[in-house]
């Protein structure tokens, strides 16, 4: 498969201190596992693919990484999406979602290969937002310790996710990287017995409930559901923190329940340029952080619950610039 490069960022760029060689959080279950890579191929010769195994696999196409980071503020919408969301020193492996317990995944995207189709529509708004030239691989391969990851899918279907965030039931707040220790102000937690129903791919589906949690315990938000238990609401938590080796990331789009991983297409194709300068700008030059998305506007379409809307949560569990200690 053709050899990636990594670009290089901006004059302002964070310098990065050198660390171990240690694998990224979720790496080490690939050690005895073979991967397949979709890789699509942007400008300066650089790479991002779409990783999957027995336990996520891939959906067809991945986003080109944005080449550096630039010294200008970032004014367009494209161009804040670019710098809140793609902009990583290196190649990015993203890593779609694919055991959730209660659903199977059902869309083939390769030969073999399953995936869910709110993942399918995820990405697919990642590849046509940032995508140019597609250069398809179906070689085995084992992940890239020295690539960045963007996870898509919460800790209860993505084990990539559960690594940074924790199980659903034991919700972590400290995350270890190559730059040191990064304490997260935001988790999310399992609500069992608390159930919410949704239509996900023609099917209805129970699910416990989970809220966004504070490090004291304490619930910031939840989704809500209507008289029936149906859900109304939905939350989407994006965590940004530094990778395990040296000029790393690791994006993590966390969504509560399947509406949420849906509206990653609002996020890159219909939110106002307004929520992502409100986010820019609680944030400052901040490179990592954490963000609390609400998603409304719920209606069954196509046998699936989607959503209508995408707001950056303002009170309550506002952005928040994450710091290495």
């Amino acid at each position: 498969m053709p050899k990636k490069t990594g670009g290089k960022r901006g004059s302002n760029a964070r310098a990065r201190e050198a660390g171990p060689q240690t694998n990224p959080p979720g790496a080490e279950v690939s050690t005895r596992r073979k991967w397949v890579a979709l890789t699509l191929t942007g400008g300066a010769g650089l790479s991002l693919n779409i990783l999957a195994n027995e336990l996520t696999p891939v959906v067809e196409r991945a986003v080109r990484r944005f080449c550096g980071r630039s010294d200008r503020t970032p004014h367009s919408r494209e161009d804040l999406l670019r710098d809140l969301f793609f902009n990583s020193p290196t190649a990015i492996d993203v890593v779609p979602s694919s055991h959730h317990p209660q659903l199977k995944a059902t869309i083939e995207v390769a030969p073999g290969v399953f995936t869910y189709r709110n993942q399918v529509i995820a990405l697919s708004a990642i590849r046509d937002m940032f995508g140019d030239v597609l250069r398809r691989s179906d070689d085995l391969w084992q992940i890239d310790p020295g690539h960045s990851l963007m996870c898509v899918g919460s800790a209860t279907s993505n084990a990539i996710t559960r690594k940074v965030l924790g199980d659903p039931l034991s919700p972590r707040f400290r995350v270890t990287s190559n730059l040191g220790t990064i304490v997260l102000p935001y988790s999310m937690r399992a609500l069992p017995g608390e159930n919410t129903f949704r239509i996900q791919d023609q099917a209805p589906l129970l699910t416990w409930n989970h809220e966004i949690l504070a490090q004291n315990g304490s619930c910031l938000a939840k989704p809500t559901t209507d008289k029936d238990g149906v859900l109304s609401d939905d939350f989407l938590l994006v965590t940004r923190i530094p990778g395990s080796n040296p000029n790393t990331d690791i994006v993590v789009f966390g969504g509560i329940h399947g509406p949420a991983i849906w509206a990653i297409d609002l996020l890159l194709r219909q939110i106002h340029s307004s929520e992502l300068t409100f986010l820019r700008g609680c944030l400052g030059t901040a490179h990592y952080y954490q963000a609390v998305f609400h998603v409304t506007g719920l209606k069954e379409h196509g046998g699936t619950t989607v959503p209508g809307e995408i707001t950056c949560v303002r009170i309550g569990c506002p952005p928040v610039a994450l710091r290495c200690t």
